[in-house]
């Protein structure tokens, strides 16, 4: 106002514009830019927050699945004698080529027999 108003106008004027005028835009400036900092530190928070508890989230979901997974693997295990029938398959496996490897032999000597019946 009283660079408008007054005696010595241009001088006022000149003043204003020339030290009052720069130090407000750089106070309002500096102000901003700390404001800017500081929103987007707390953006950058709150971002590594979400993520967190999203990933805890996820973990916690995730072992429940494998547990429940698990658990109903040992059911099935459990009604089929799994184990059992696992052992069972074991000895045959074991058994299986004794006894064709006897079959074959038992052949050849029926083979090598008839000839002389």
């Amino acid at each position: 106002e009283r660079a408008t108003l007054g005696r010595a106008q241009w001088l006022r004027r000149a003043l204003w514009r020339r030290w009052y005028l720069p130090g407000l835009a750089s106070l309002e400036r500096q102000e901003m830019a700390q404001y800017l900092a500081a929103q987007a530190a707390w953006v950058n928070a709150s971002a590594q927050a979400v993520r967190e508890a999203a990933s805890a989230t996820l973990a916690a979901r995730l072992r429940e699945i494998t547990q429940h997974a698990e658990a109903q693997l040992q059911e099935i295990k459990t009604e089929t004698a799994f184990a059992a029938n696992e052992a069972e398959f074991a000895q045959l496996s074991a058994d299986v080529p004794i006894v064709a490897a006897q079959c074959d032999a038992a052949q050849r000597v029926t083979a090598d027999a008839r000839p002389l019946l």
